[in-house]
């Protein structure tokens, strides 16, 4: 999984380290699952199965800023 906060950054784990819940329980914070600053916010999350060559994650800001990765 890839989280990106508020403050521009991104946080990937794997989506087998993340705790396993029963169907009547409450959950996990995204939170406490990635260490993410005390004054960010999550704003996406995005799973991806593998990382391939020809295949990018592009951005966009408010103000036109865009970026691809």
């Amino acid at each position: 999984l890839l989280v990106f906060t508020s403050n521009g950054k991104v946080y990937w784990t794997k989506v087998y380290k993340l705790p396993l819940g029963t169907r009547t329980s409450k959950g996990k914070s995204i939170n406490n699952v990635v260490e993410i600053g005390a004054n960010e916010t999550v704003r996406a999350v995005l799973p991806v199965e593998e990382f391939k060559e020809n295949r990018y994650v592009v951005m966009l800001t408010k103000r036109g800023t865009i970026k691809k990765t």
